[in-house]
């Protein structure tokens, strides 16, 4: 049974604002309003980490996790992948 293992790990360095925003108007008018979306860390830890086995010539299983780890916020992901040939 063939497993293969990847796991990439990286930096990410935000430059310029990292508070989003936009200045916005429906159309027909009406008056403007500012619209913010939710500040990103400067600095943030990139990490992912998979594995994956052959099972059968026709049946393949896969699991991973990718993470972004930084000062004001966290993402995390679980995947799993079940891969049937016939």
């Amino acid at each position: 049974m063939p497993v293969s293992l990847h796991g990439p790990n990286g930096y990410r360095r935000a430059f310029g604002d990292v508070v989003p925003s936009a200045l916005l108007a429906f159309r027909g008018g009406g008056m403007a309003f500012r619209t913010a979306g939710a500040p990103i860390d400067r600095d943030a830890q990139v990490a992912s980490a998979g594995l994956e086995a052959q099972l059968s010539k026709a049946v393949t299983l896969r699991a991973s996790y990718a993470g972004q780890i930084g000062a004001l916020a966290c993402d995390h992901a679980v995947r799993g992948y079940l891969t049937l040939r016939w």
